[in-house]
């Protein structure tokens, strides 16, 4: 047997040599893919290997797909491609570390230190335990709208004082001091019981000896004219200068006050009395009034002043000589 290459068209030809007269059979070449990097065409076909192989067998295109649809899964439509996943993450190639220094800037869920100033707008904040804060404002002048912040509590550094807003004005709270003493500045209204161990009351001292007295109630209750009286004085009953005792008190509302008025060797008196610079007459204790002062002596008027109709008052006065 003989096997002949034909070199120009690349096929390949067996003869037999046998003397059978069997004929020469010859392959052509053109149809046959090489060992070397084949190429097929046409659509050719292999076996299917199984999900998860990785090794060198050819991979069919059912292969690939189960892969792919395994890697998908039952991601939503719009997160199903890489370049959707890209999108969903802002094409941010650093995203992780975008993530993280986001994250750094929240408050843990079990508590932190917040900067800033925080805006809850209408919104409430509930909580069944305690909310700590320092609501101090340095001055009067720096604490918000009493009308914005209706029901507002704040301390001043200035005064030392507590502020309550309320009806459009920042309202001083009372306090105790160091000392547990309580100042006021204005009056108190007391619409039960008062009781108290010990009052200890301004007396106003002057040095005024004729004219009318003014006595602004507002001011004191208690009055002591020092030096030696010279001539009788009218006294006139009023909050102050520019109020009058009629404003001050309502119906049914009493006032009292004392004055002292120091005697010398000739003596002089109360002989003429107004409130709110109208006259009133005193109803005087042992049922006359007073026609003269006592000598070398302190004279201690006492008034109880009843308000009973509007600028309509009832007095009530007495006398007694300290010497």
């Amino acid at each position: 047997m003989s096997i002949k290459l034909n070199s120009a068209s690349g096929s390949i030809t067996i003869s037999p040599e046998d003397g059978s007269g069997n004929a020469a059979v010859t392959f052509p070449r053109a149809g046959f893919a090489s060992l070397a990097s084949p190429t097929f065409t046409g659509t050719p076909a292999a076996p299917t290997a199984s999900t998860g192989t990785n090794t060198t067998q050819i991979a069919t295109t059912a292969f690939v797909q189960t892969e792919v649809t395994a890697l998908v899964d039952s991601a939503p439509s719009t997160l199903n491609t890489l370049n959707e996943l890209a999108a969903a993450l802002g094409d941010d190639a650093s995203f992780s570390t975008t993530v993280t220094n986001s994250i750094a800037t929240k408050l843990p869920l079990a508590g932190g230190t917040m900067t800033g100033a925080i805006d809850m707008g209408a919104n409430n904040i509930t909580t069944t335990g305690k909310i700590l804060y320092s609501n101090l404002y340095s001055q009067l002048s720096d604490l918000p709208s009493a009308s914005t912040y209706h029901g507002m509590f704040a301390h001043v550094h200035a005064t030392g004082k507590g502020y309550f807003a309320h009806g459009g004005n920042w309202v001083p709270l009372v306090s105790e001091d160091t000392s547990g003493d309580v100042t006021l500045s204005g009056a108190l209204t007391v619409n039960d019981t008062l009781n108290i161990e010990e009052v200890i009351e301004k007396v106003a001292i002057s040095s005024s000896t004729t004219g009318t007295i003014n006595t602004d109630l507002l001011s004191s209750a208690v009055v002591f004219y020092n030096v030696n009286q010279t001539a009788n004085r009218t006294i006139n009953f009023r909050g102050n200068s520019s109020t009058t005792l009629n404003s001050i008190m309502a119906i049914g509302e009493t006032m009292t006050c004392a004055i002292l008025m120091q005697q010398g060797s000739t003596a002089y008196y109360l002989n003429a009395y107004q409130v709110d610079g109208s006259s009133v007459t005193p109803k005087w204790s042992g049922g006359s009034a007073p026609s003269g002062g006592n000598a070398s002596s302190i004279d201690s008027y006492a008034f109880t002043i009843i308000k009973t109709a509007d600028a309509t008052f009832t007095v009530l006065a007495s006398l007694t000589q300290y010497a």
